[in-house]
Formats: C-alpha cells, sequence, structure tokens
C-alpha cells in the first residue's frame, strides 16, 4: 500500500485537497481546525478510482513546523507539491521541494491549487513558472495539474496522475520491518498504541519487538491500519500497533520499532550529502539538527572529503546504509543538505569509497565487509539494511574477507618464524598466543593455519612445517655437563638446581633424552632402566623399605620414583604390598 505525502507553503491548500480526493479531514487537532492551520501530521486514505487503498499523510506548511513536515515525508512514495496559483512559488514551496529532492522522492504530481481565483493564463504562467523551477532536480518529471478542489476541477486528472505514479511504485518486503513512529498515545483496553508507516517487512499480531534506540522490549499486541483491525501489515500500510509490556511514557515520535536485534545504534557514521540549491556553501562548524526517519538528534560534521563526510550525533540512531537523511541549520532553521548513510560504523578508508556504486545491499554488505575485514555476520546485515557479504568467509562467529584472511594467515606465518627465532628450543609457539598476539579468535587462527602452505598444528602449537627444535653450542655444552652430573648417581640434583632452562629441560624430555619423574626429579633414561631393573630384582608384594634398599635412595628420591612407576603401570600398588605391574612385565 503505497504513501502518498503533501509538500508545500502554508495555506496553499493542502488540507482542502486531501478532503476532496478523500473525502476525510486530515486535521485531527482542535487548534488545527480552530485556526484553520496545519499544524502537526495528518491522515487520511482512499481509493483513488482504481481499486487499490493508498494513504496520505498531510504535513503543515508554516516554516515554524518544518520539523513535523520532516517527520512526516521520510516513508513517502509519491509526493504531492501543492503549489497555490494566486501566489505562485513561495519560500516554504521552495524548501519543501528542496526536502524531496534530497530525499530523492521522484515519483509525484504538482497540484497548481485555487485556479477558481485567478485567469486561465495566469495558471499557465504559473505552471510553466513551477516546471522551470523542479528543472535539474529529483522532481523534474512531476506534472502540473491545475485544480480547484471547492470547485471539483482538474481533481479527476489528479487522481489519474497519482495512480500512473503509484503504478511505478514498488514496496520492498525484505523481512526486516521498520516503524518509525510518528504518534503514541493509549486507549483504554489496547494500552499503549503507536503510529507510524510501515516499511520493509511485515509485522504481525503476537511478534515480539523492539524499542530503538531504547531497545526496549514489546509484543505486538493489535495491528490496525484505516480503522480496521488486521492480523498483519505489509509494507507501505500506516499502522496503528497495540503494544503489550511498554509504557507509553517511553515511547514516542522519533523512536522506532523493529524486530529485536534486527538494528544496530550508531551515533557516528559515514554519508554522502548533497546541498540545498539555495545554499552556496555547507557550513562547517555550524550546529545541525539531523532528521532519520521520524527521529530529530543535534548533530555535527567532523570531517569531509568533498560529498562524503563523517556525521556525529548526540544520540544514538537504528540506522542502515542506505537511509536518507536532512541536516538543517540550527542557527537559520534552514534546511541546508541531505545525504545517505553510507557506513554506520565507519573506519578509515570509509569516505574513499564510491558508495553510490553500490547501492545493491548485497555489494553494501561486501564493501563494508572489505572496509572492516572481520566482523559479526548480524552486524553486517544490520548495518547494510539486509544485506549478505557474498565474498566473505565464515569462520566459527564471524565472517571475514578474503584479504583480512590472507593477511591473517601472513601475519601468523610471520609471528611464528618470529618466535622459532626467538625460541629455538620449543617445538612451537602456542596456538592460544599467537591469537592474542594477532588480535583474533582461536577458531581464525586454526582456520589460518589450516590455509597456510607454511604451517602445521603440533598439537597445542603451531610451528613453521620446517621447524625442529635444536640446540645452539650453549646449550649442547650445558647439556652434556648436566648429563656428566646426573649419571653420577641415582640421588640427582633436584630440577630447579641443575644448570638447565625450563625450556630446554622440555625439550630434551619431549626427544626422550631425560625422563620427568615428577615437578623436582628427572633422571637420564638409562638411570630409569636401572631403577626399573631394582624393581625387577624385588619379590612381591613389596613395600618401601624394601625399594629404599633396592635403590639405595633416600624417601625425598623413593616417594616420587613409586608414584611414576604406579602411573605408568610399571608397578600396581596393592593393600598388601606393590607388585609388578603390565608395563614393566612387558619389558623383559
Amino acid at each position: 500500500m503505497p504513501l502518498i505525502g503533501t509538500a508545500g507553503h502554508v495555506d496553499h491548500g493542502k488540507s482542502t485537497l486531501i478532503v476532496a480526493l478523500t473525502g476525510r479531514d486530515p486535521d485531527r487537532l482542535d487548534e488545527e481546525k480552530k485556526r484553520g492551520l496545519t499544524i502537526d501530521l495528518g491522515f487520511a486514505w482512499a481509493d483513488l478510482g482504481d481499486g487499490e487503498e493508498v494513504s496520505f499523510v498531510d504535513v503543515p506548511g508554516h516554516e515554524r513546523y518544518l520539523k513535523n513536515m520532516l517527520a512526516g515525508v521520510d516513508a513517502i512514495d509519491v509526493a504531492l507539491l501543492v503549489v497555490a496559483s494566486n501566489e505562485g512559488w513561495m519560500p516554504q514551496t521552495e524548501e519543501h521541494a528542496a526536502v524531496l529532492d534530497l530525499l530523492g522522492v521522484e515519483k509525484g504530481v504538482v497540484a497548481l491549487t485555487k485556479t477558481d481565483l485567478v485567469d486561465p493564463a495566469s495558471v499557465e504562467d504559473q505552471a510553466r513558472e513551477i516546471e522551470n523551477r523542479l528543472e535539474g532536480t529529483a522532481l523534474a518529471r512531476y506534472r502540473v495539474v491545475p485544480v480547484s478542489a471547492p470547485q471539483g476541477t482538474g481533481l479527476t486528472q489528479l487522481r489519474h496522475e497519482l495512480i500512473q505514479c503509484l503504478a511505478e511504485t514498488e514496496q520492498e518486503h525484505i523481512g526486516r520491518p521498520r516503524l518509525w513512529i510518528d504518534r503514541s498515545f493509549t486507549i483504554a483496553g489496547a494500552g499503549t498504541v503507536v503510529t507510524g508507516s510501515l516499511i520493509g517487512g511485515q509485522l504481525s499480531e503476537g511478534d515480539d519487538v523492539e524499542v530503538y534506540p531504547s531497545q526496549a522490549r514489546a509484543r505486538v499486541r493489535s495491528v490496525q491500519s484505516h480503522e480496521k483491525r488486521l492480523t498483519r501489515a505489509a509494507p507501505g500500510f500506516r499502522v496503528a500497533l497495540g503494544l503489550s509490556g511498554i509504557d507509553v511514557r517511553t515511547v514516542g515520535r522519533g523512536d522506532m520499532v523493529g524486530l529485536p536485534g534486527d538494528w544496530d545504534l550508531s551515533d557516528r557514521f559515514a554519508a554522502t550529502v548533497k546541498k540545498a540549491r539555495y545554499v552556496e556553501e555547507l557550513p562547517a562548524r555550524a550546529a545541525f539538527q539531523m532528521h532519520v526517519g521520524t527521529a530529530t538528534v543535534n548533530a555535527r560534521l567532523t570531517r569531509s572529503r568533498g560529498d562524503q563526510v563523517l556525521i556525529r550525533t548526540t544520540e544514538p540512531l537504528p540506522v542502515a546504509s542506505g537511509d536518507r537523511l536532512i541536516l538543517r541549520d540550527t542557527g537559520r532553521r534552514l534546511v541546508v543538505a541531505g545525504g545517505i548513510v553510507n557506513d554506520p560504523r565507519p573506519v578509515k578508508g570509509s569516505l574513499l569509497v564510491d558508495w553510490a556504486s553500490a547501492r545493491d545491499r548485497d555489494k553494501v554488505a561486501d564493501l563494508l565487509l572489505s572496509l572492516r575485514g572481520i566482523e559479526d555476520p548480524s552486524t553486517i546485515a544490520a548495518h547494510s539494511n539486509g544485506g549478505t557479504a557474498l565474498s566473505g568467509i565464515a569462520i566459527g562467529d564471524s565472517i571475514l574477507s578474503p584479504e583480512r584472511l590472507e593477511a591473517i594467515v601472513s601475519a601468523c606465518e610471520r609471528h611464528v618464524a618470529a618466535d622459532h627465532d626467538k625460541n629455538p628450543l620449543r617445538n612451537g609457539m602456542p596456538l592460544a598466543t599467537l591469537a592474542a598476539t594477532i588480535g583474533v579468535s582461536r577458531t581464525i587462527v586454526e582456520e589460518a593455519v589450516s590455509r597456510s602452505a607454511q604451517l602445521e598444528s603440533r598439537g597445542p602449537d603451531v610451528a613453521l612445517a620446517s621447524h625442529r627444535p635444536s640446540l645452539d653450542e650453549e646449550s649442547e655444552r650445558k647439556w652434556r655437563d648436566t648429563e656428566s652430573l646426573l649419571a653420577q648417581g641415582l640421588a640427582v640434583p633436584r630440577v630447579d638446581e641443575l644448570p638447565l632452562s625450563g625450556e630446554l629441560i622440555h625439550l630434551l624430555s619431549r626427544r626422550g633424552e631425560l625422563v620427568r619423574i615428577s615437578d623436582d626429579l628427572a633422571y637420564l633414561p638409562g638411570q630409569v632402566e636401572e631403577i626399573k631393573e631394582a624393581v625387577r630384582s624385588l619379590g612381591v608384594p613389596f613395600g618401601v623399605g624394601d625399594f629404599k634398599e633396592a635403590t639405595g635412595l633416600s624417601r625425598k628420591y623413593v616417594m616420587p620414583l613409586l608414584e611414576w612407576l604406579d602411573a605408568n603401570e610399571y608397578t600396581i600398588r596393592r593393600s598388601e604390598g606393590r607388585v609388578h605391574g603390565p608395563e614393566l612385565s612387558g619389558g623383559q
């Protein structure tokens, strides 16, 4: 169901025209009816003659209520620009036309109203002037239709032109519903009610939803459109949602209703901006109000490169790439520029990308991923408004660009090679250390190692395939001295008394040149065989004293040795003493 939005100068007959087209008065406030002036957004609907209902949003024309006007035009599909033939093009006509141009509303009609107040020649002159003013803008294809709402002249042609525009519009249904709230109130029996124009996907009774930016959760209790109860509403509908689980005081205009987790909040993003044609230069240090959806926040430009800018807002917004925005100079109270969000979480290089060539969501997702290198898939989807990075490589809970994964592979190779140079005795660099050094998950490092032609996994370590732990000349000398020291008898020094580093002891143990009995005790392989032979010589069962006598060792050696023999099944401990184990018997 497409949405038609009015625009134009105050008192040019917008609301009167809506009444003539729909039979419904869009002015809903008592003050509006009393003053004959639209102050806030008004809504109506009608069948224009093609059998399809369409919604209308009527916006205020007075400059004091431009903020309200901007809240109403963001979601429109077709514009109805109203110009009174007795006054012609006026300041707010220019500003409203600029808003439509900056928002890229290319489908629309100009209603040249109040033709009953001027002669036909004046109507023709006004029509030509309007066409000249629209030339070179997104509104250049708008047909000008002279009408008189009180007399009903021109309304049939106006309906026809609107139907033609509507036929050329298409509602996107991407499964990511968004409803920017323009009103919130309570109704007895229904609770909190919010209204807005639904885009992007459908919402149904019973849906769990999230209100952004507060991230409060609620449930859709009821759905209504055009005073009719629905079970679900499709994109393009003007919708009233009854929400349970949320207080009306915590939700209002400028908030957005969507599915939980679908949208990410940002207060800094990259955008492409275009200044209004009546603005010579966009002031870099001016204070701006930024309008997105129905939201209005204070903003400033922090950096620019041509028409590419970084925008910082005072409050976070649920924006995605492709969202339209309007910038208003708060000092002059004037719309000065509009734009399109490019990157909701900009990084270095975000201002250098040709975003205009990538408006397809999947292409945007690929661009975002190429800039960031690594990202959560749900974040890419949120920032691209539902796109999928087709070039990405999924690893664990992340998605990586091919370039980033290639860089991680190279980084792994570089860091592991450096670790080998620094620690030649190690079997490899611990995978956990490598992951922490590079700053990615272990899962990603494991994938990088599997893709590298140079690296291999060695248990908990990663090594170059060509790496073999080796002793340098100094380490070799220390080991030979230690070997001679140990060989002097079974009453060997404690491990921490040996002139060897922990890494060297670990390497010698891994190579089988040293046998670790406990944290404090290590023997040469030949000494271990001597100890095992002493056990074989004992009758069974034997006790601790028997083992002490057979080896000539004190208790500080005997107890760790017996525990090691038990653990390796050379002996078996029983209540009556120890007996020979299967490993000892098998070694005979």
